[in-house]
């Protein structure tokens, strides 16, 4: 089946944009395209496994261990969203020059 969130984690802006800005070097030769995709292909073969048994971790975690992996990877993912709200957010300020933020 579909799932909404597992789309934009697996194939989301940030993962398009390392591929890119990687792949837009000006020196690149074909080995360096060949080992890109590799990594992609190997990526993709590593989530196509994980899919494939995600059934069988569905079958062992029950329905509750579902709902709390769930409820845990939903924390996660907002937790992501807030720091990147952040990061950008104080990227803006110091661009304005109104406030920056130190690491």
């Amino acid at each position: 089946s579909f799932c909404p969130l597992a789309m934009p984690m697996v194939a989301g802006p940030g993962g398009l944009a390392v591929v890119l800005s990687v792949a837009n070097k000006a020196n690149m030769q074909i080995i360096d395209y060949a080992a890109i995709t590799a990594a992609i292909a190997a990526a993709c073969f590593v989530i196509w496994i994980c899919f494939r048994e995600s059934s069988v971790v569905a079958n062992i975690l029950g329905e509750t261990g579902m709902t709390a992996i769930t409820k845990i990877m939903g924390f996660i993912l907002i937790c992501i969203s807030i720091q990147m709200i952040i990061t950008g957010t104080g990227g803006v300020l110091a661009e304005w020059g109104i406030a920056t933020l130190t690491k």
